[in-house]
């Protein structure tokens, strides 16, 4: 039986099963990537979505008129324009309206960066979903502070004084507040934004 010696032409190279796994692997991750973006656009788009119509509620049916009351003693609904931030935060200033508007458009940039730049794993969703909160509850308020120079807010707690709110608000704070605890909870293996010790290719999809 003839055999079949192997030439430095025909040798497989370690560099070659290499080359070979890294294209399958970049194959394997495009739909990954697709399926990332079209979270993203969809779950933005029906928070905007729900922001803005419950905006344009609150105007034709609030503005002008007393407030609502939706549960006695809890929560009720007052038609406010909020020339601030969140909660009413900075709303004095005349100049607020543009130092809010840049630095939420940098915000919105970083978490929109930060939630592509995590590991495709499905762990890494415990991150992501928070993100997401955030970025569509400032998208629905940028829209409002560029578009009309302040933001419609209609929620009110009736049990405390506080400031009023609205949807894109909750948006914002849930998803603040989930991050945190989400990144305490991860501990070491949280994903920090600009911790370049640790690469997404390390991290392995869970099973």
């Amino acid at each position: 039986m003839n055999k079949i010696e192997e030439t430095p032409d025909t040798a497989i190279t370690t560099d070659d099963l290499a080359s070979t796994v890294s294209v399958k692997t970049a194959h394997k991750s495009t739909p990954g990537k697709l399926f990332l973006g079209c979270a993203f656009l969809f779950a933005t788009v029906v928070m905007v979505v729900l922001d803005q119509w419950l905006k344009v509620w609150s105007t034709a049916h609030l503005a002008g008129n007393d407030p609502r009351t939706l549960v006695n003693g809890v929560l009720g609904l007052t038609y406010f324009h909020n020339t601030g931030a969140a909660f009413g935060f900075l709303g004095g200033a005349g100049w607020g309206r543009w130092v809010l508007t840049v630095l939420v458009f940098g915000l919105l940039a970083l978490v929109g960066w930060y939630y592509f730049k995590l590991p495709n794993t499905r762990r890494m969703w415990l991150v992501r979903v928070p993100l997401l909160l955030i970025f569509g509850g400032g998208l629905g308020n940028l829209i409002d502070r560029v578009r009309l120079g302040y933001v419609v807010d209609m929620i009110e707690f009736l049990f405390m004084r506080f400031a009023i709110f609205n949807l894109a608000d909750v948006f914002v704070t849930v998803g603040a507040f989930a991050v945190v605890a989400v990144m305490l909870y991860l501990g070491k293996e949280a994903p920090w934004p600009f911790d370049d010790k640790k690469k997404s290719n390390d991290v392995q999809a869970d099973e």
